[in-house]
């Protein structure tokens, strides 16, 4: 009887012991307890979505190409204001030739001839022009949509005295306002662009949240600017412009594939008669 009694008082001893050593061990040595915690994904950022998006885009489309010669007349951006640099118009000018792609110039002049502006273009060979300038007089924009002319008196967007990056963000909104509205374009209900119809002063085109000329307006565009005599350019994905027959040779490895996946495509198949 003694040895079972002995032999079940050495077992309560050790585990005692061990239950006393477990204690000490630390939780992170555990053997039922993960190490170390797995690290978190790390979120894309905006460019390095944008760069994945324009990879993406490139491999399926070959890119976005002009077709050589397809576009005829132009449009003159008349600068006769100290106020703003070309490249404080960076935004408006690049919007413009992205989405309407005319061809056209940012001209440096002495002066606007506001009353004779037709003929002003005429000279310059150009079918729609807006000029800049600055006067003490001229509300902040005056349009002719019927002569294809607008000015923007960049004096009367610095009236109540912005800061200066509020005031470039006004001048590339009634640059964009100027250009759509004597090239065709008409006022949108309220949208988010700089079309939008309540704006009654320089204090509301802070509220334009999307610095661009918009969709309905630029479908309107591209229809009128022919009747200035503008045509802007033919643009299209390279993958098109092969199936078109107007592409360059390709200049990268993704037009090249596109380039011999469709023109091994023959052309007249052979038909088979049932």
């Amino acid at each position: 009887m003694k040895k079972p009694m002995i032999l079940l008082a050495l077992a309560m001893m050790a585990g005692a012991i061990l239950a006393e050593e477990a204690k000490s061990v630390p939780a992170a040595a555990s053997t039922n307890q993960v190490s170390a915690t797995k690290p978190k994904r790390r979120l894309r950022t905006l460019a390095e979505w944008e760069e994945h998006d324009r990879i993406s885009e490139l491999k399926r489309y070959g890119g976005i190409i002009r077709k050589a010669g397809s576009a005829h007349g132009k449009v003159v951006f008349l600068n006769a204001q100290k106020l703003f640099s070309k490249e404080d118009f960076k935004v408006a000018l690049e919007d413009i030739d992205k989405n309407v792609h005319p061809q056209f110039e940012f001209t440096p002049v002495e002066k606007v001839d506001t009353v004779n502006m037709k003929r002003q273009l005429k000279e310059l060979g150009a079918g729609v022009g807006v000029a800049l300038v600055e006067s003490g007089e001229l509300p902040a924009l005056l349009v002719a949509p019927d002569e294809g002319w607008a000015v923007v008196n960049v004096t009367a967007l610095a009236v109540d005295g912005a800061a200066r990056e509020k005031l470039v963000r006004r001048a590339n909104v009634e640059l964009l306002r100027a250009f759509a509205l004597a090239s065709g374009g008409a006022f949108l209900a309220r949208g988010p662009n700089v079309l939008r119809n309540d704006i009654r002063g320089v204090r509301d085109l802070d509220r334009v949240d999307d610095v661009s000329i918009g969709p309905e307006a630029l479908y309107s565009l591209r229809q009128t600017l022919p009747l200035f005599g503008v045509v802007p350019w033919k643009q299209e994905t390279y993958r098109k412009a092969v199936k078109e027959g107007w592409a360059p040779s390709p200049t990268n490895e993704y037009q090249k594939a596109i380039w011999n996946q469709i023109r091994s495509i023959p052309t007249n198949p052979i038909k088979i008669t049932p």
